[in-house]
């Protein structure tokens, strides 16, 4: 990577510093969902032993 290429990069990811924590909270939300589900999941098939 050239530092061009390095500068860039660094300033692209400054800018979305200001996002970076509704980015994650919104990333921490869809995981959480994905796991309910699974757990849901799980729990059905156990259930039904």
């Amino acid at each position: 990577m050239t530092d061009r290429e390095k500068h860039k990069l660094s300033t692209e990811l400054e800018s979305l510093l200001g996002e970076l924590p509704e980015n994650i909270v919104d990333f921490l939300k869809s995981r959480v969902l994905v796991m309910v589900k699974w757990v849901r999941m799980r729990l059905r098939s156990i259930l039904m032993l």
